[in-house]
């Protein structure tokens, strides 16, 4: 969700496509996929400043407009835990962070535990504790 508010009014429900990109009327397409929420709205508050001039104004300046952005819903993703676990293949929302996942698939077995807990992703160490 877009909500513009200030001099101008206005909200737009909008949903990311297969490709990572937002259509909204009057504006190319914007690239969203991988950004992080403080990044994606900086990225929409460059590209809808082309239509909403005050979302450029200063603090002080009557015709300022803010941009705000929410998230409704994110997507499943699958989850592959491996080592000593009950459920090691899970399907999680996107916001589970590895704690979540590791007590969803029921947490370590008799012989595991939550020690050396590694994080990868696309085949390489992301993260470890």
């Amino acid at each position: 969700m877009v909500e513009l508010y200030g001099a101008s009014e206005e909200s737009y429900e909008l949903q990311i496509s297969r490709e990572g990109t937002i259509k909204v009327e009057q504006l190319a397409p914007v690239y969203l996929s991988g950004l992080s929420v403080a990044a994606a709205k900086r990225r929409l508050e460059a590209r809808f400043s082309e239509i909403y001039t005050g979302l450029k104004a200063g603090s002080n300046d009557p015709s300022k407009v803010t941009l705000s952005i929410s998230l409704q819903k994110a997507r499943s993703v699958v989850v592959n835990i491996t080592g000593q676990v009950v459920a090691p293949v899970l399907t999680l929302s996107g916001f589970t962070s590895v704690l979540n996942a590791l007590y969803a698939a029921g947490g370590p077995n008799a012989v595991g535990s939550y020690r050396k807990v590694r994080l990868v992703r696309g085949g390489r160490l992301y993260k470890r504790n």
